[in-house]
């Protein structure tokens, strides 16, 4: 039995997408591509740049991110896909819940679950709170904490989204066994 998962995740709410494996010159190409694309309809188009670690990143607005930049992002990203013929890579920002059921845990769930989180990728042991990557990918954090909270185990951060993915199902597979809310 997997362990449910809430996920609010967004897969391109930071803005900032992988294309390190390209040049400069065709990054900076691609810019202006979707530039000419998306530009009539955008209010922050005209701000996405190829940044000195490989990524296109679009700025977030200095109020945050609204609805309109997300839109904005999300055709942003799609015009890069359609213009490349493949999927692109972003840093996903990284915001769900899984149904762990901490209150019916015992002592051998606990020895489990660290277990579990040594287990996946990029642990890191120094912090605080299960704490995984924690490092700059090409100059913007990557990381996942994760906190205990009443409705289970609350995984904040931001990764790449086939890092995530992949962190994702090396913890199902791992997490099997531990008590889950809503099953007995």
């Amino acid at each position: 039995m997997s362990v449910p998962m809430m996920d609010t995740d967004r897969r391109t709410l930071t803005g900032t997408f992988d294309l390190r494996d390209f040049s400069d010159q065709f990054r900076q190409q691609l810019v202006r591509r979707v530039q000419t694309i998306c530009g009539v309809r955008s209010k922050h188009i005209n701000m996405l740049h190829a940044d000195e670690h490989g990524f296109i990143v679009l700025p977030k607005p200095d109020q945050g991110p609204n609805l309109s930049w997300v839109t904005e992002t999300e055709a942003c990203h799609e015009a890069m896909e359609g213009a490349l013929g493949r999927p692109i890579d972003a840093l996903a920002h990284v915001d769900r819940m899984y149904g762990l059921d901490f209150k019916r845990f015992e002592q051998a769930h606990w020895n489990h679950l660290y277990h579990v989180f040594t287990e996946l990728p990029e642990w890191v042991s120094d912090k605080p709170h299960p704490h995984w990557y924690g490092h700059f990918e090409g100059g913007h954090p990557v990381h996942l904490i994760g906190h205990r909270s009443q409705d289970g185990l609350h995984l904040l951060g931001q990764l790449l989204s086939i890092d995530l993915l992949l962190w994702d199902r090396r913890f199902q597979e791992t997490a099997r066994g531990l008590p889950v809310l809503g099953l007995p």
